[in-house]
């Protein structure tokens, strides 16, 4: 039985069904897999790049700190822009719209958000920056949008917490990778 096997192996022909398939069935499948390969190829060629543009993806890879260094500023300049706006408070008086606690809360976010958003800018402690600004903005989802403001993820008129979320993962990242080589930090670790 088995030599038999082997026998219609060598005499059938490339295109031709193993023994035992329908022909018809065998010619739709096979037409179908090179069908696949064929869209498989144009896929490849328009999705995966030639090997010049991996070289040039390559090279962009030994800029990084570019990258790291335009999140820093960018990051930073939107926290010197709130903390500066929260520095209104500082003349508030306790009210039936703004408790105390409210007030002391603004006046320290004021402080921490501009000297965060300074230290960012210019990478000086930039992983203990960024860990105090991703606390301020985990209490900005949990507490403030969530549970004071009762908001989900895309809210009414664009104040939902999906740009708190996308902050936090900045900070989160700068946390982890530090400030780059563009940086004070860099300049103190040489």
């Amino acid at each position: 039985m088995a030599c038999k096997k082997l026998r219609d192996k060598k005499k059938r022909p490339p295109d031709s069904p193993p023994s035992g398939v329908h022909r018809n069935r065998y010619q739709k499948t096979a037409g179908l897999q090179k069908y696949f390969l064929r869209s498989y190829g144009i896929l490849k060629k328009s999705l995966f790049p030639n090997k010049f543009q991996m070289k040039a993806f390559h090279k962009l890879a030994n800029h990084t700190d570019l990258g790291v260094l335009a999140l820093r500023l960018t990051v930073g300049v939107i926290f010197l822009v709130h903390g500066c706006g929260k520095f209104s408070v500082w003349g508030a008086v306790p009210s039936e719209q703004i408790s105390a606690n409210m007030i002391y809360l603004m006046k320290f976010l004021s402080v921490a958000e501009t000297l965060g958003a300074i230290a960012l800018i210019f990478g000086f402690l930039t992983n203990l920056a960024a860990l105090g600004l991703s606390l301020i903005m985990l209490g900005a989802i949990l507490w403030f949008k969530m549970q004071v403001l009762k908001i989900g993820f895309v809210g009414h008129n664009g104040t939902g917490w999906e740009f708190d979320l996308s902050l936090l993962a900045i900070n989160i990242f700068l946390f982890l990778r530090g400030a780059g080589k563009y940086s004070v930090d860099a300049i103190l670790n040489k």
